[in-house]
């Protein structure tokens, strides 16, 4: 089964797995592999969300008491404010799947877009397979993630470097630039980016230094959106 191939080698030979890309793309090369990695989320974000949802709990507790000392806040209206319940549940499984879809189908249209300008041979389905192999470290690192919590009963809360510029606010730290760009120095991340790397390099027939510069090109985009958004969330959420 080539997809299964492609998935084994794009974890010990990338260079085999991307060889194959180059000539063979579409849904029946990375379909086992998104599907691995749609069961996984599925199955983390059940383990990890609750008590990822306790943690943000607190944290948006803790951020109304500082910016609205006068007000009573218990945890069971909070709990009604955020929506918590069956529909929390049902988010566990719908979010996961579609946004992993559609990131992928998104940032696959910025590559497919950057590739072609940098003059490399492309198009959009073997864009979108590279973008899709080349997540395998997301599996891997939800896998550790989820396990990590099973064993320990905690959470991995900042990701990468992070930790090192944490505060206790997330609203804060996500509209922290140098938390963001510190939160992309984790091994599974910069994996990911190595495999697109090589992946853009060989597939699509490009000067290394052209597949550098169009991963660090999305890279950048995607730190100034997720930037960009956080801070208009801390800027009106405590407003509400």
């Amino acid at each position: 089964m080539e997809a299964f191939k492609v998935f084994i080698y794009s974890i010990f030979k990338p260079l085999n797995a991307f060889r194959i890309i180059e000539k063979k793309w579409g849904f029946k090369i990375y379909w086992f592999t998104a599907l691995l990695i749609l069961v996984v989320a599925v199955v983390s974000s059940y383990v990890i969300g609750p008590k990822m949802q306790e943690y943000l709990l607190e944290s948006q507790i803790q951020t109304m008491r500082e910016n609205f000392p006068e007000m009573e806040i218990s945890e069971e209206q909070l709990k009604q404010f955020s929506g918590m319940g069956a529909f929390t549940n049902i988010m566990m499984i719908v979010s996961p799947i579609v946004g992993s879809i559609i990131g992928w189908l998104f940032i696959a249209l910025i590559y497919w877009g950057l590739i072609l300008v940098f003059g490399g041979e492309t198009n959009y389905n073997k864009t979108l397979t590279l973008v899709i192999i080349s997540s395998v470290p997301v599996l891997i690192s939800n896998l550790v993630n989820m396990f990590y919590t099973l064993y320990t009963g905690k959470l991995i809360i900042h990701q990468g470097l992070s930790g090192l510029v944490a505060t206790g606010d997330t609203f804060v730290n996500a509209s922290n630039l140098l938390y963001l760009i510190l939160s992309r120095v984790d091994i599974f991340i910069l994996w990911g980016l190595i495999l697109l790397i090589i992946g853009i390099a060989i597939s699509c027939k490009m000067k290394a230094w052209k597949s550098i510069l169009t991963v660090l090109i999305v890279l950048i985009l995607g730190l100034i959106i997720s930037f960009i958004g956080a801070s208009i969330s801390r800027r009106f959420i405590p407003q509400i």
